[in-house]
């Protein structure tokens, strides 16, 4: 990492989407819950369109996901979670 150095983008593959939440004043962001062994994996992404390919994902759809790995400053949540680049489904 640095100023110099692009962020590395991670590729999840044919992972299940275990919970689809919006928030926002306009419900314009969103928050996947990824399943996975344990705890599953916060994705989020802002100001989300409805042309976006996140628009129209629900529970139990299968995607490939990419994003970085962020820290979660808020109080609320996991320390750890995901931004979302991009989906594939």
């Amino acid at each position: 990492f640095g100023t110099e150095n692009p962020k590395p983008v991670f590729r999840l593959c044919a992972v299940e989407v275990a919970e689809v939440r919006r928030f926002g004043k306009g419900k314009e962001h969103i928050e996947l819950l990824i399943k996975r062994t344990g705890k599953p994996l916060s994705a989020i992404s802002f100001f989300v369109g409805s042309k976006s390919s996140l628009s129209d994902v629900v529970a139990g759809d299968a995607i490939t996901l990419y994003g970085y790995v962020e820290k979660q400053y808020s109080r609320f949540g996991p320390p750890v979670r995901m931004r979302i680049l991009d989906i594939k489904k």
